[in-house]
């Protein structure tokens, strides 16, 4: 790319009298277009999940393949904290083909607590762990100092490069350059109910948080997540009962 940038530049600068108007004119526009492309080609797959058939988009960020939708799997469903929990977002049933019939799993997959979440990924690929996390950020230009830090971290704007460039209401500022297309699928957590425990769901096309496997301490593990109102990539440690998407990245051969 940065060759034929170079070819197109050294003949632009020629004179007028060597090289016609109408084909500067086309020199110029290549250059152009050229510049607004991204700096570096997304390649994407598919992968088909064999369990249920699935099938999702992938993208290749850096040296790791990545899903590029949330994780859908989704053998059974509860409303009722439970330690093998897996939710849909406000569905109050235990019916999968109702469950898979609504909006909110149609877009935006399922939310699964921490302990699940490291068990559902396809075969051949599997929940990334933080240092893998850190890995992508750097990749998409956060500085090493605020990929190691906590909170709303905003070197490289690396919210917005993983952003879905629709679905996030009036505070849309997603770009999607890395081809990642996160979607604000909410969260869910115990309500802490005294008949028994279920769990409420919360903040959805307001936020999204993902799983990593790297535990914080007994209680919770780190999480990555963008919220509409605060700009910034957020690294936080979650209670691992709580339910948040899952984007598997491929297994190293």
């Amino acid at each position: 790319m940065s060759a034929v940038k170079e070819k197109l530049s050294a003949l632009k600068e020629k004179s007028p009298n060597f090289i016609p108007m109408n084909i500067r004119r086309i020199i110029s526009a290549l250059l152009l277009a050229l510049c607004l492309l991204p700096v570096q080609a997304q390649e994407k797959g598919k992968l088909i999940d064999s369990r249920d058939g699935t099938t999702y988009e992938t993208v290749k960020i850096g040296d790791q393949w990545w899903m590029a939708q949330n994780l859908a799997y989704l053998p059974s469903v509860t409303p009722v904290f439970t330690d093998q929990g897996i939710y849909v977002y406000d569905y109050k049933g235990f019916d999968v083909s109702a469950a898979k019939k609504t909006q909110e799993y149609i877009t935006y997959g399922c939310l699964y607590n921490w302990k699940l979440a490291n068990t559902v990924c396809p075969d051949g690929w599997h929940l990334p762990s933080d240092d893998e996390w850190k890995q992508m950020e750097k990749f998409l230009g956060m500085s090493s100092a605020e990929a190691d830090s906590v909170n709303w971290r905003l070197s490289g704007r690396v919210d917005n490069k993983l952003m879905s460039t629709t679905g996030w209401g009036d505070n849309q500022r997603g770009n999607n350059e890395s081809g990642f297309s996160a979607l604000p699928g909410g969260i869910s957590f115990t309500g802490g109910n005294i008949y028994m425990k279920d769990t409420v769901s919360a903040l959805i096309r307001e936020t999204v948080q993902f799983w990593t496997s790297t535990r914080v301490d007994d209680k919770k593990a780190w999480t990555r997540g963008v919220y509409i109102k605060t700009s910034g990539l957020g690294r936080a440690g979650f209670p691992v009962a709580n339910g948040h998407s899952v984007r598997c990245v491929k297994n190293k051969v």
